[in-house]
C-alpha cells in the first residue's frame, strides 16, 4: 500500500470505504477502498488534518484542521474535494461529531476562555451554544443513535471519565466512576452499548459497557496500546487502532472482542488514527 497524493474521487464510491488520519510531521485524512486496496489523500495540505466524522448519508465529512493558524472545523465533499471552514473562530475548535439525524455537529471548543467545552452548531456552521459550561476539560463527543444524547469524556472529577447528557446539556450522568482514565467513547448503532478506552488495567484497552454504565467488558486485553474505537454501521464489529505491531495500525474485531484482525497492510508503517467507516 502506497500513500497517494490528492485526488478527486468518483461519486459512485465503493461501499467499503474507511477514513482515517495518518502521517508523521503533519497529519492528513485518507480514504481507503478496502475492497480494491486503493488509498486516497483527501486533505493533502501542509497542516494537521484529523478526526474525521461522516455525515449520516456519507456525502460529507467534517474534520479538524489547523490550516488557518488555529484549529477549526472544516467539512469536505470527498467526491469533489470541495472544502469549507465551518467555525471561522480565533479559538480552538475541533473533534466534530455529526448527529445521526444529520441536523447538527457537536464539537469541542475553548472559545469561552476557560477550558474545552462540548458545543453544538448547525451543519452550516451556525453556533448553537456551549453544552457543558464547566471549568473542566471536555472532549470527544459521540451521539446516541436517536440524536437525543451525547456521551463525552471530561476531567471534572480529577481524572478522565465518560459522561452522558441530553443535547440541551442537562441530565448529566457519570457512566464510569473509576479512578483511572476513561476516554474516547463511541456509541453503538443500536444505542445499547458504548465502547471506550481505559487504562484501568495499566495500559490502554478497548472496553465495552451498556449505555447506562453497567456490564463492563475488556475487549482487547493486550499489552499494546489500543485506541480510537468506532463501530461498523451494522453494529457487528468495532474498528480500532493499536500499536501491537510496533506502530499504530487499524484493526477490527467482533462486538464481543473476538476475531481481531488487522484491516490494512502498510509496508511504510505510517501511524494511523481515528478510523471511521463511510456510510
Amino acid at each position: 500500500m502506497t500513500f497517494a497524493g490528492g485526488c478527486q474521487i468518483n461519486s459512485s464510491h465503493p461501499k467499503k470505504e474507511i477514513a482515517f488520519g495518518a502521517g508523521g510531521a503533519t497529519l492528513d485524512i485518507y480514504l481507503e477502498d478496502t475492497t480494491a486496496g486503493k488509498l486516497y489523500n483527501l486533505t493533502n495540505q501542509n497542516s494537521d488534518d484529523f478526526w474525521p466524522s461522516w455525515s449520516p448519508d456519507g456525502r460529507l465529512m467534517a474534520f479538524t484542521s489547523d490550516r488557518t493558524g488555529n484549529e477549526d472545523v472544516f467539512v469536505v465533499d470527498p467526491d469533489t474535494n470541495t472544502t469549507t471552514n465551518l467555525t471561522h473562530n480565533p479559538a480552538s475548535d475541533g473533534w466534530p461529531a455529526w448527529s445521526p439525524d444529520g441536523s447538527k455537529i457537536a464539537f469541542v471548543s475553548d472559545r469561552d476562555g476557560i477550558g474545552y467545552e462540548i458545543c453544538l452548531m448547525k451543519t452550516d456552521g451556525t453556533f448553537l451554544g456551549d453544552l457543558t459550561k464547566s471549568q473542566s476539560e471536555n472532549g470527544m463527543p459521540t451521539w446516541s443513535p436517536d440524536s437525543k444524547k451525547i456521551a463525552f469524556n471530561s476531567d471534572r472529577d480529577g481524572n478522565w471519565e465518560i459522561y452522558v447528557m441530553d443535547t440541551s446539556g442537562s441530565s448529566l450522568v457519570n457512566l464510569t466512576h473509576n479512578p483511572k482514565d476513561d476516554s474516547q467513547p463511541s456509541w453503538s448503532p443500536d444505542g445499547k452499548q458504548i465502547a471506550f478506552v481505559s487504562n484501568r488495567d495499566g495500559n490502554d484497552e478497548i472496553y465495552l459497557m451498556n449505555a447506562d454504565g453497567s456490564g463492563l467488558i475488556d475487549l482487547t486485553n493486550n499489552p499494546a496500546s489500543d485506541q480510537s474505537p468506532t463501530w461498523a454501521r451494522d453494529g457487528k464489529q468495532i474498528t480500532f487502532t493499536s500499536d501491537r505491531n510496533g506502530y499504530y495500525e487499524i484493526f477490527t474485531m467482533d462486538r464481543d472482542g473476538k476475531n481481531i484482525k488487522q484491516l490494512l497492510s502498510d509496508p511504510n508503517q505510517v501511524e494511523k488514527f481515528q478510523p471511521q467507516w463511510r456510510p
